[in-house]
């Protein structure tokens, strides 16, 4: 089995709120992408948001779990 990360807490979020902008120039005639790549980064966007809610709702238990961490490290 390899290595573990038991009793470590990891995290990072990457926000790039101008992704969303290469997809929509707001004049159709310089609109270049197919259907799918609009349909992939409306996906994409969605799914960012989400990210975005469930780190909101659960963030106090980031918060908690770091302090339990530094709490521990001192002993």
């Amino acid at each position: 089995m390899g290595p573990t990360l038991k009793g470590k807490i990891m995290s990072a979020v990457t926000y790039n709120h101008d992704a969303d902008a290469e997809f929509t120039s707001g004049n159709p005639a310089e609109e270049k992408h197919g259907v799918f790549s609009q349909i992939m980064a409306a996906l994409h966007r969605s799914r960012r948001l989400q990210a975005e809610r469930e780190l909101t709702r659960h963030r106090h238990l980031i918060e908690e779990a770091r302090a339990y961490e530094a709490r521990n490290r001192k002993r």
